[in-house]
């Protein structure tokens, strides 16, 4: 399965594991690892400098961090295998695949349902024209009202209004980022092999 999707579905509560029984999987498919130790310890130490960094960073009250250089120490003591559950719902929308992914522990969901591009690009575009004209009357009435001297709540508004279109582009791309996982290839080869395995 796709890494990023998988890394996605994280975290898990390592805490409550409980000893294997076969009776967890009635009705259900598990997959076996397909990674070897070795393999797995790398991509282990390889995300944990990651995490360390990202908190090291997170930390640090600052406009710009620059890590120059980062060394800490990381020793795995031991490794032991875990089923996690993970539930799948695979749709299809204009003849393609969708699969949306569930932590079957935490209820976290990954992916996002399709939407209607042409009518996206319209409101966007839409919402920026009333937006901008509205931004343009309010700054062309204040500036004669007052003289030429812009109203500071005016500008307050003006402020709002560019950063309020600012984080809606923001979310529409991780909506796009998520809807590009509900596609991703890998993803729905891994479901499609196993539902006709079933």
């Amino acid at each position: 399965m796709n890494d990023e999707t998988s890394q996605r579905l994280e975290p898990y509560d390592t805490h409550s594991l409980q000893s294997f029984d076969i009776g967890y999987l009635s009705g259900f498919y598990a997959d076996r690892y397909d990674m070897s130790d070795e393999q797995l310890q790398t991509l282990a130490l390889f995300r944990a400098k990651a995490l360390f960094n990202q908190e090291v960073e997170r930390t640090i009250k600052a406009s710009s961090i620059e890590l120059l250089k980062s060394a800490p120490t990381y020793q795995i003591l031991n490794t032991e295998y875990a089923l996690f559950p993970a539930w799948f719902l695979t749709f299809r929308y204009q003849a393609q695949p969708y699969t949306i992914l569930v932590n079957g522990q935490t209820g976290k969901v990954i992916g996002a349902v399709p939407y209607d591009k042409p009518k996206v690009t319209i409101w966007f575009i839409v919402i920026g024209c009333i937006a901008s004209i509205i931004s343009s009357f309010l700054t062309y009435g204040l500036l004669l009202r007052d003289g030429g001297e812009l109203d500071k709540s005016i500008g307050m508004i003006l402020i709002f209004i560019g950063t309020m279109f600012f984080l809606g582009f923001l979310s529409f791309r991780n909506v796009k980022k998520s809807v590009a996982l509900t596609r991703a290839k890998e993803t729905n080869t891994f479901v499609k092999e196993r539902q006709e395995g079933m």
